[in-house]
């Protein structure tokens, strides 16, 4: 029985080794995508406000 249960650790261990980086992954690569989705609903805003006030780059570029 020690056997048994020593393998079925192992065969544990290894599933949590293969999946535990794959779902660590579809979460960034879901977040990433996610993120991308809500920035497209975002853009319109995003562009009144620089309108109004220029971004923190292109007062950058006017200093040199």
């Amino acid at each position: 029985m020690l056997r048994d249960n020593s393998i079925d650790m192992n065969g544990v261990r290894t599933l949590m080794a293969i999946a535990v980086p794959f779902f660590l992954l579809v979460v960034i690569v879901g977040y990433f995508l996610f993120s991308r989705w809500m920035g497209r609903d975002r853009s319109a805003e995003n562009r009144r406000k620089s309108e109004s006030s220029p971004p923190p780059k292109d007062r950058r570029r006017n200093l040199k």
